[in-house]
């Protein structure tokens, strides 16, 4: 975390909960007004109908990273904590109900952290996707489509606003398909304009751009 910038208000670590319980440290960061953005590791589930209770009514994000979801994982925990197994499915239905981001590595914990540093909350499901190759438009949808995200037509408005942006080997639906030759015109590179004018459309909930610029 400190090497992608992000910025902690207090960490802690409880070990087995015996006398601290994930929903009070909940509570807690709900409460505390330097904390923005609210992530645990768990692997106990004994805690969780609190947990989610509190989680459904909170105004900050919640991400969760589980350990013990698999067979292995789960004996693994009850060794070395004594946690309980989890239904795995059911875990993820139940966080959705309560607003809950469930993450399944510590990268993805980190980019949510990273991303809800600098953007309170998205609202919404639908994507705008900007990417340079049909491989960022292909793996791109199919993540979106992992996280239940969605990447809804563009409105006739944002169609007409992003004409100007035409050239060989483009496509200027969503995803946006465009090279790295085509993002400059006879005034210089016009990226932010071209996002900007996907982000504007009123479908779009959060805009994503993926370019491989590379270096010289």
């Amino acid at each position: 975390g400190n090497e992608l910038g992000v910025q902690f208000s207090f960490v802690s670590s409880v070990g087995n909960c015996d006398d601290v319980s994930p929903s009070e440290l909940l509570a807690f960061c709900e409460r505390d007004d330097r904390t923005h953005a609210v992530a645990f590791y768990l692997e106990d589930d004994t805690d969780a109908g609190n947990f989610y209770r509190l989680a459904a009514g909170m105004s900050k994000p919640v991400i969760l990273f589980k350990g013990g979801r698999t067979a292995a994982g789960a004996a693994a925990a009850v060794s070395h904590t004594g946690a309980l197994a989890s239904n795995p499915q059911l875990l993820r239905d139940v966080a959705t109900q309560a607003g809950v981001a469930i993450v399944d590595s510590l990268d993805e914990l980190m980019d949510l952290l990273v991303l809800f540093q600098h953007v309170d909350a998205v609202h919404g499901f639908g994507l705008g996707l900007v990417g340079s190759g049909g491989g960022v438009a292909v793996v791109g949808s199919d993540t979106a489509h992992d996280w239940n995200l969605n990447l809804p037509p563009f409105s006739a408005a944002t169609a007409n606003n992003l004409r100007r942006f035409e050239a060989p080997g483009t496509s200027l639906t969503n995803p946006v398909d465009i090279p790295i030759w085509s993002l400059f015109d006879a005034d210089g590179p016009f990226t932010g304009a071209l996002l900007q004018a996907v982000a504007d459309d009123p479908a779009v909930d959060a805009a994503v751009a993926f370019l491989d610029l590379g270096t010289v």
